[in-house]
């Protein structure tokens, strides 16, 4: 039976998710800045920006790569109603685990934990966020609010 996360590994996945959604803001914010670029045009160009790690929780990738490992590796199947990795994370955990098989033969890494290894493998730079155009519509939704709110604190305590 799988655990609930733990306290301090919610704590962090949240602290995560806030460096993901600022770090692909800022993409956004770039590749709409470029002249004759739609929103939908910036936020596909956003997706596909390179990126400083794989946003993506350890525990999620020790135990995928552990399946892996043990020959129970999970794909995308849209016949099913409940999938365990849409393709483009499926895409995200084949690379991840290539990146892990590259890593575990280093002379480095031999004799290592997979979870040591694992930490190792989410930080290394990502090719993309692989993330979908709804969720970037999402984050760039909450992020234009919190500029909003931020905008408004700023003019509230300027009028005190």
């Amino acid at each position: 039976m799988q655990q609930p996360p733990s306290k301090t590994e919610s704590m962090s996945a949240i602290i995560e998710i806030k460096q993901r959604d600022e770090e692909f803001y800022q993409a956004y914010r770039k590749a709409f800045q470029q002249p004759g670029i739609t929103h939908k045009q910036a936020i596909q160009l956003a997706i596909h920006t390179p990126t400083s790690r794989y946003w993506v929780s350890s525990s999620y990738v020790y135990r995928d790569i552990l399946s892996r490992i043990r020959g129970y590796a999970k794909r995308y199947d849209p016949s099913r109603r409940c999938n365990k990795h849409h393709p483009c994370k499926s895409n995200m955990y084949d690379e991840l685990f290539a990146i892990y098989k590259r890593l575990s033969r280093q002379r480095y890494f031999q004799g290592c934990s997979v979870y040591f290894i694992v930490s190792f493998v989410i930080n290394s730079p990502a090719p993309r966020f692989y993330i979908g155009h709804c969720q970037a519509q999402r984050i760039i939704t909450q992020k234009r609010k919190e500029a909003r709110a931020a905008a408004m604190n700023r003019f509230h305590r300027s009028m005190a």
